[in-house]
């Protein structure tokens, strides 16, 4: 049996269906919020006539006041997604002074509705779900421009001598349950986002009180919750207030209990008024329910609701339904219907309440697993969240949402592939969803899958269709920023400030833009604006968001080497979140302690820290913040020298990286090692280190991971003598570093080339790329790779005979390294030193800087380091009256350079051997040994030692 007859409206190339609130352009779906296919409706239900603004306004907005500026933003999204720019409209014509006409022919089009089915009566065909790039159709739009975590932050990786010391939590931000759809912004989008941006009305449902307190019964709470939520966000009319906010925000509020919330017969109008500055919400929707009868089929579920004003603390509704247990839909059906009534919001459409019906799983035993869970997840306790999650999808493995809370449990317990695999199965099941709430498990997916692109794609689409929706825009600058594109990232967070308050005033905005400062190195400023979200989050009374902001205050104080500011911070951040119960952002902030006092040098008191957060993530079961703990460890261990120890709890850390399938941070793990065994003058093991996570950079896709790899590579590349693989490779990581605007890292690069271009023999061009490696490091306030830089040019200062300056240059960085206690840097600064003294004969002085650069050498276990301090020391001997144990020594340190493959401590030791011969009465040895050397130096382009042997064998 045919379905009843509807009426379509045609125009153009355009079908519409106002029953379904459809519109097609050529069969693609054309969407549109709510507002503008009303307005859509009207005026083609009148075309060719003018619809007044304010018969227009009425019944748009029957029963609330609004600023005619709400009209005007819908009319203008209807005209973007009919396609109409500029200030030619063929279809939605301004009558000046008045209102709207529908200026094209429309027709009106009877038809069988395409959703059922003939032979099967009622029965609705199913639809096929929507993926992003159905609806993202055309040339990609550019990235929202108004002038670039993982959702997790990456962890930071020694460059050279730039080590893995401090691992951050990161924020995470909370993900939303709402509902709708639109398309990817055109490419004059920005327009509409950097506009003033309408709110909707808000709503937050607290919970529910389980006034029997039977623990079999709690379960309800969560589900009762999660349906009521769907059912009024139906219809997009009101913007729901996720679940994970409202479960933060009982954590943090001061009245914090079991169900406390819900205890009143009514919210006192301060404890309203404090929930809506915390959440930003309109309207509370609370209550109680209780179950009667004995347990089984017969047992009766009586619900009281409350429908509170936020604004003013008066309730709207009051409002009960009692009913069988086992109708818990038809139940809250019930009950949503008489609270969109007391909201003024239209009732849901049959098509609708099926979606509202898909907001928990179809059996009663997966739907109560599901809702455990899911409460488990919002109060941070992913490990039991994954086993009641597990178990749901057991009982009905084929609804997706619970694959998808699973995903985000396991995701926050560091099992990257395991999530991604569930966000898969979560996608490929979601087609009774609604359409929005399709996309919002698409870019989960996306995320998990580290697709940054199509992830970046379809925040964008959902932040556009609801630009008042803070939480899509959050994500969209998140997953910007974790894809490189923390410029992105920050056009976005601009465009978040142009919310009206209270949503421009959430912490969470500067948390965002302090993510993407951070990523550029601008630590100055990511600390600015974490000091300006940790005051929000004490103005707002909201101390989880305090103590995060915190975190990353400290995490930019300690970049910025200001160990006290970043002390203080990071002891704040422990002591709110200890307060609150949250031992993961606890022990976050008891890591970032214990990294504190290992720049301190108190190493003992940061290993005993360390094992402490380690014992707290081993017992959550987190196993991400397990590996990144340990390979913190193992630098404690490499400070104390014990490189055996540190390698393998690197190891063990990347172990665990490979068990949860982290090919990021599995990478980083490899660099680690390499760093390792270059430290220990293993060069050929570590460039196999290197190599497999620059391999495994690339196959995740992670230009900054990659840029790592590269610069170390290339430094590793240029102490084995390879100077053209060298600077080949440092020039593949310069872009890199650009595009994803990771300076620090750069910098690096910058330096290395200075020194092909050192060795090369074109001081010139290696004065320019040291000095702008100092102006790249002074402005992001990296005092000790500042200092690193001003070695470097006291290199070349030495070749160029500014004595002077290469003292002065080598000394104000001694300073720095002694006081960050940066034991190899301090070697290499004084070895400069101790070379101006010898070029000035102060032999007294040089043999002063060179004990101590050795001394350092030596305990620092820098193998390089340490053989360029031999090399100087045995020509100061050799000044002083002992050139044949200076050869003894040069020779022995000759021997052991090319044991370990480091080409230039080779080259410097046959040098110096070569020049004391010569002045020692051992010419004609010295010159044949400087013309080899000469040649050997040519050969592997090291210019400036080939033209010092030849000019040296002419003496």
């Amino acid at each position: 049996m045919a379905g009843p007859p509807k009426i379509f409206y045609e125009f153009d190339s355009f079908r519409m269906d106002p029953e379904e609130r459809v519109l097609l352009q050529n069969g693609s779906p054309i969407p549109l919020n709510p507002k503008a296919f009303e307005i859509l409706t009207i005026l083609v239900q009148h075309s060719e006539r003018v619809v007044l603004k304010d018969d227009l306004m009425k019944q748009l907005w029957p029963d609330s006041f609004v600023e005619e500026a709400n009209l005007t933003q819908n009319i203008f999204m209807l005209r973007k997604a009919l396609g109409e720019s500029g200030r030619s409209y063929r279809y939605v014509v301004t009558v000046p002074g008045r209102g709207y006409r529908f200026a094209v022919k429309v027709r009106e089009v009877p038809g069988i509705d395409p959703n059922f089915d003939k032979d099967q009566g009622q029965q609705p065909l199913p639809r096929p779900p929507i993926r992003s790039q159905e609806i993202l159709e055309g040339p990609a739009s550019p990235p929202l421009v108004l002038g670039q975590v993982p959702s997790r932050r990456q962890i930071g990786l020694g460059i050279g001598v730039l080590v893995l010391l401090l691992m951050t939590g990161g924020f995470i931000y909370r993900m939303p349950y709402v509902q709708g759809f639109w398309r990817d912004p055109s490419p004059d989008s920005t327009a509409v986002v950097g506009a003033a941006i309408p709110l909707r009305r808000s709503v937050a449902v607290l919970g529910f009180e389980n006034v029997h307190g039977q623990p079999d019964e709690g379960w309800l709470s969560t589900a009762i919750s999660e349906m009521l939520s769907t059912e009024l966000a139906a219809g997009e009319e009101l913007r729901l207030i996720s679940g994970e906010d409202v479960a933060r925000m009982k954590q943090e509020l001061p009245w914090r209990g079991k169900d406390s919330l819900t205890k009143e017969t009514t919210l006192s109008k301060s404890t309203a008024e404090q929930i809506r500055r915390d959440l930003g919400s309109d309207f509370l929707v609370l209550g109680s329910y209780i179950v009667l009868g004995e347990k089984g089929s017969r047992q009766q579920l009586h619900l009281d609701l409350r429908l509170q004003d936020a604004r003013n603390g008066e309730v709207v509704a009051s409002i009960g339904e009692t009913g069988p247990e086992t109708d818990l839909f038809d139940l809250l059906s019930r009950a949503g219907a008489k609270l969109r009534g007391k909201l003024s919001v239209p009732a849901v459409s049959p098509a609708e309440a099926g979606i509202v019906r898909a907001s928990l799983p179809s059996s009663p035993e997966a739907a109560r697993l599901y809702a455990e869970g899911l409460a488990r997840l919002r109060v941070l306790d992913a490990l039991s969240a994954r086993d009641l999650l597990e178990k749901a999808i057991a009982v009905e493995p084929q609804h997706p949402l619970p694959h998808s809370a699973l995903a985000q449990a396991l995701s926050v317990l560091g099992y990257d592939e395991k999530a991604r695999n569930e966000a898969k199965r979560a996608f490929d099941l979601f087609k009774d969803l609604p359409r929005e709430q399709q996309l919002w498990i698409e870019g989960r997916y996306r995320e998990f899958s580290k697709d940054w692109k199509k992830a970046t794609e379809v925040y964008r689409t959902l932040y556009m269709y609801t630009p008042d929706n803070l939480e899509y825009g959050l994500r969209l600058a998140a997953v910007q920023d974790g894809g490189g594109n923390s410029k992105d990232s920050l056009a976005t967070v601009a465009a978040l400030r142009n919310l009206p308050p209270p949503e421009r005033d959430d912490p969470r905005i500067d948390l965002a833009e302090a993510d993407a400062a951070e990523s550029l190195s601008d630590f100055h400023r990511a600390q600015q604006l974490a000091e300006s979200a940790a005051k929000k989050g004490v103005l707002q009374g909201a101390p989880l968001l305090t103590a995060r902001a915190l975190q990353r205050e400290c995490y930019a104080f300690k970049s910025l080497s200001q160990l006290a500011e970043a002390r203080k911070a990071c002891e704040q951040a422990r002591a709110i979140a200890s307060r609150l119960g949250d031992r993961s952002d606890a022990a976050w902030a008891l890591n970032n302690l214990a990294s504190i006092a290992s720049d301190e040098g108190n190493l003992t008191e940061a290993k005993k820290m360390y094992l402490e957060a380690l014992a707290v993530f081993r017992q959550i079961g987190s196993k991400i913040y397990t590996a990144g703990v340990l390979g913190n460890l193992a630098i404690v261990e490499q400070n104390q020298g014990d490189l055996a120890a540190s390698r393998q709890m690197h190891e063990e850390s990347l172990r665990i990286y490979r068990e949860i399938g982290n090919v990021n941070d599995a990478g980083l793990e490899l660099m680690n090692i390499g760093l390792i065994l270059q430290q220990q003058g293993d060069l050929s093991e570590a460039r196999t280190m290197y190599e497999g996570s620059l391999a495994m950079a690339r196959q995740a896709e992670n230009k900054a991971n990659q840029e790592m790899s590269l610069v170390n590579l290339g430094g590793l590349l240029c102490e084995l003598g390879d100077l053209p693989a060298c600077q080949k490779t440092l020039e593949e990581a310069v872009p890199l570093g650009r595009e994803v605007g990771e300076q620090s890292v750069m910098s690096y690069a910058v330096v290395s080339l200075g020194d092909v271009l050192r060795q090369q023999g074109d001081l010139a061009g290696a004065r320019k790329k040291y000095q702008e490696s100092l102006a790249t490091r002074n402005q992001i306030g990296e005092m000790e790779a500042a200092a690193q830089s001003r070695v470097a040019l006291a290199l070349v200062s030495i070749e160029e005979g500014k004595l002077d300056e290469a003292e002065r240059s080598a000394r104000e960085s001694a300073g720095v390294f002694r006081e960050q206690r940066a034991a190899g840097d301090e070697a290499a600064a004084q070895t400069v030193l101790a070379r101006v003294a010898l070029a000035r004969r102060q032999i007294a002085a040089a043999k002063q800087a060179i004990d101590r650069a050795l001394a350092l050498a030596q305990a620092s276990h820098s193998r390089d380091v340490h053989l360029s301090a031999r090399i100087v020391a045995a020509r100061i001997r050799a000044e002083s009256g002992a050139p044949a144990d200076a050869i003894r020594d040069l020779k022995e340190a000759s021997a052991e350079a090319r044991k370990i493959g480091f080409l230039e401590g080779d080259f410097q030791a046959r040098l110096a051997i070569g020049e004391i011969e010569m002045h020692s009465g051992q010419a004609a040895s010295g010159r044949t040994r400087l013309l080899a050397l000469e040649q050997d130096a040519r050969a592997k382009n090291f210019t400036l030692l080939a033209q010092k042997a030849a000019t040296a064998s002419k003496i």
